[in-house]
């Protein structure tokens, strides 16, 4: 099977595993309430694996954070 992963990475300064394994959850949000709700996220887990996809992100203090997005290539 074919397959894209995009990758997502930064430097900055990463997520603890607390807030790691909460960064998919709706609503949730590091960030005092206001605009940010929290969801963009889980919009696009959702929208990702109603396409066949997988999102997952690894995370360190130490080294920042990677998004990876893996989607089923189209068929031609």
């Amino acid at each position: 099977n074919r397959a894209v992963l995009l990758t997502v990475s930064d430097n900055g300064p990463g997520m603890d595993n607390a807030t790691l394994e909460r960064a998919f959850t709706p609503f949730f949000s590091l960030q005092r309430a206001g605009r940010r709700r929290g969801l963009g996220l889980p919009r696009a887990k959702r929208q990702i694996e109603a396409n066949g996809g997988r999102i997952w992100i690894q995370s360190s203090t130490a080294t920042g954070t990677k998004v990876f997005i893996l989607l089923p290539a189209m068929k031609e």
